[in-house]
C-alpha cells in the first residue's frame, strides 16, 4: 500500500496501474483490509481500485454484513460508515 502512495505522490501513472492490478489480485475479504485499501485508494485517486473493491463489497454483501455486525462495537466509526454506505448503495 505504501507503493501506491509513492506512485500517487510522484504521479507515476503507469506504475500506479501495475500496483493497482497487484492489489486486486490479493485475496482481501477482511473488512479492515478492504477498508484500508479503499481509504488509501480514495486518497490516491486510484479509481480502478475504488471501483473494484466497491463492487467486491456489493458482490459479497453477506460476508461484509456479518463482519460489520461482529465488529460494530470494536472498530472505527469511519470504517463502518464507509462500508455501510457502499452496502446501502449510497456511494
Amino acid at each position: 500500500m505504501n507503493v501506491l502512495k509513492v506512485t500517487h505522490i510522484y504521479k507515476v501513472e503507469e506504475f500506479k496501474n501495475i500496483v493497482e492490478t497487484s492489489i486486486k489480485k490479493g485475496q482481501y475479504v477482511n473488512i479492515q483490509e478492504v477498508y484500508l485499501i479503499l481509504k488509501l485508494s480514495r486518497e490516491c485517486n486510484a479509481q480502478g481500485l475504488i471501483n473494484f473493491y466497491e463492487n467486491h463489497i456489493k458482490s459479497n454483501k453477506g460476508i461484509f454484513r456479518e463482519q460489520l455486525s461482529q465488529s460494530e462495537n470494536a472498530t472505527n466509526e469511519e470504517m463502518l460508515q464507509m462500508i455501510n454506505s457502499i452496502l446501502e448503495g449510497q456511494e
